[in-house]
């Protein structure tokens, strides 16, 4: 499956970061397609593409597993889809509420759960913290009588409780704390201890190590209070676990010698008894078993926006800054009923986001068919687009609603091998000149249709149509390798569909528009009235420019701004929306394209500091 795994910090380290690595890692580990996505990024991201797992990189997954409300909200602003379920960690935060886009929820402890359903009246089963018991296992034996503890935690006046109750007991403290360490090898820590004091998370990393635990610490949210040490007996850890071992099964408040006499409850044996408990109760590999299991049947119940994906190869021909695409991509949004993922191979533009790209330089010497059917074939070869596919060309725009049984391969009828006669009836709508020859491009059609012939197939022009056409990656490949398409010239569209033994052609004449000269925006209006696709080519006027913002208004959710908008508009939203760093950069590298210098060091030095606060403090400027 695809997984996305979604929070919003993964900077630092603690329990909710620790818990989204080890539950990418059990992810990835059961054969899994794993991304991340977090608003913040940092120490834990880094060790997340240290997996080899990417950041986000599409808008469509089988399945979102997402922690806090503002994350699902930014998720949604960038139109994801895929059945989300989210975890709720806390009862003390509201941005660990049910959001209600979410399509389950899965409460981190017994105590959630009941909160849950208390504030939202929603039932969510309890999956505690999973640990890795791989990573956390006991790699040292702790001695009969406790030398070192190790204090995880956060308050300072515990910390100092800790010092004065481990002289009592004639033992060395070693501390890690979350704010000011940022220790995550922090089994390494746990190993060097006898005896852990730590709640929550750590309390259950602490056992999978094979180390008693005293539950005990103060949180931003609640006094300095515990639960004690905890023995071996199941009974009691599920009694602390309700509360996710945050001290709220017996609310303890200790003094200095209440915890020395905890510490003294120490006993070796008790060691290998919490593991085994562990590896019961929290290992990751039955937890994720458990969370996957909750979330088949809706994963099965979810309505998916569509299964097929557009292709557009693209270049660098383009007159209008990209824009033509932009549009495009906002025709298919808004018409194509089966649309998933819009994928472009080679150059991607600056304003685009949540794509998916495929880099692909173009080949010195080559015509540009020969390109295209270049970018189409590494299309074919990635496992991220649908086994069917739309392939579009920049400048092609739809312009009615369609499914993907409407494209049947179009044409408009056979070729006319006569140069001069089909250049006269190629002409677009609104050209009433002859005013160029014809190009070689005629060519590379009539070598295209003879070898056709000559094999005993149609030869139906579909590169004269200038149609977005279905391709079937398995047949497309098997079909390209029989042509020498780089010798002779061949054109692609009307290799691959003449030769397609699933899609069947039909005659588009009368249906499809090409718009290559300048008209008035009301002859252009009333002659698309009946069109399903049409084609601009290199005409880019304002006539055109105008029908298509009226047509196609509404962004497509691919574009981090709109065509047209102001350095000071285009910065005030993003400041409003949350200044995603990403979407800083591109707004301005459009606006100050000439200042590479800068727009390369904010790529280079993306995640840290001193970039996010100089781009905020230019977007800044920019409202002036």
């Amino acid at each position: 499956m695809k997984i996305l795994v979604a929070t919003r910090s993964l900077q630092g380290v603690g329990g909710t970061r620790t818990f989204n690595y080890t539950l990418i890692n059990e992810l990835k580990r059961l054969g899994h397609d794993v991304e991340y996505f977090a608003l913040h990024k940092g120490l834990a991201s880094d060790k997340i593409e240290e997996l080899g797992v990417k950041e986000m990189s599409g808008l469509n997954y089988d399945l979102i597993l997402a922690s806090l409300e503002p994350t699902i909200d930014a998720l949604l602003k960038q139109n994801i889809s895929g059945p989300i379920v989210q975890f709720c960690h806390s009862i003390s935060s509201g941005g660990e509420l049910p959001h209600h886009e979410a399509r389950g929820w899965i409460a981190m402890s017994e105590e959630i759960r009941k909160h849950i359903k208390q504030v939202r009246n929603i039932d969510a089963p309890a999956i505690l913290n999973g640990v890795d018991c791989n990573r956390f296992r006991p790699r040292r034996k702790i001695r009969k009588t406790p030398k070192v503890v190790a204090a995880i935690v956060q308050d300072l006046n515990v910390c100092k409780m800790i010092d004065q109750a481990a002289a009592l007991c004639g033992m060395e403290v070693i501390r890690v704390n979350k704010y000011q360490d940022a220790v995550w090898d922090v089994e390494k820590v746990i190993d060097r201890a006898d005896m852990v004091v730590s709640l929550g998370r750590g309390c259950y990393e602490a056992m999978a190590c094979g180390r008693p635990v005293v539950i005990f610490d103060k949180g931003k949210r609640h006094p300095a209070q515990g639960d004690g040490y905890i023995f071996p007996d199941p009974d009691l850890f599920d009694k602390f676990a309700r509360s996710n071992c945050n001290g709220r099964a017996m609310f303890l408040k200790f003094t200095v010698d209440e915890l020395a006499a905890e510490f003294k409850k120490y006993d070796r044996e008790h060691g290998p008894l919490l593991r085994e408990i562990a590896l019961e109760k929290v290992n990751i590999e039955h937890q994720v078993e458990k969370i996957l299991e909750y979330c088949q049947p809706i994963m099965e119940n979810y309505n998916y926006p569509g299964n097929i994906d557009v292709v557009y190869p693209l270049g660098h021909g383009s007159k209008w800054q990209n824009n033509e695409i932009r549009y495009s991509i906002r025709s298919f949004k808004k018409h194509f009923k089966d649309l998933r993922n819009i994928v472009v191979v080679g150059e991607k533009p600056i304003w685009m986001k949540g794509v998916v790209h495929i880099p692909h330089p173009d080949t010195a010497g080559m015509n540009k068919d020969g390109k295209i059917l270049k970018k189409i074939t590494a299309a074919c070869k990635d496992s991220r687009v649908s086994e069917n596919f739309i392939l579009c060309s920049d400048d092609t725009f739809i312009n009615r609603d369609l499914s993907f049984d409407d494209f049947k391969g179009w044409h408009e009828g056979p070729i006319i091998y006569n140069a001069e006669k089909d250049y006269v009836d190629h002409r677009s709508f609104g050209n009433t000149k002859n005013e160029r020859k014809p190009s070689h491009w005629f060519d590379f059609v009539y070598n295209t249709g003879r070898e056709l012939k000559r094999r005993g197939l149609p030869d139906n022009n579909y590169d004269r149509a200038h149609c977005p056409q279905p391709i079937n990656k398995t047949e497309f490949l098997e079909v390209i390798a029989q042509w020498d398409y780089v010798k002779n010239n061949y054109t692609c569209k009307n290799l691959y569909l003449n030769s397609s033994k699933i899609f069947t052609g039909e005659n588009i004449a009368g249906r499809n528009l090409k718009v290559y000269n300048p008209v008035s925006t009301t002859v252009l209006n009333e002659a698309l009235t009946d069109v399903w696709v049409w084609n601009i080519g290199n005409g880019v006027t304002q006539e055109i420019k105008e029908t298509l913002q009226t047509l196609y208004a509404d962004s497509s959710g691919y574009e981090f701004f709109s065509t047209g908008t102001a350095r000071r508009f285009a910065a005030e939203n993003w400041i409003k929306n949350g200044m995603d760093y990403d979407e800083g950069v591109a707004i301005f590298a459009a606006n100050a394209p000439r200042n590479y210098r800068l727009i390369k060091w904010f790529q280079i030095n993306k995640g840290r500091t001193i970039a996010e606060r100089k781009l905020q403090k230019t977007m800044e400027l920019w409202l002036r």
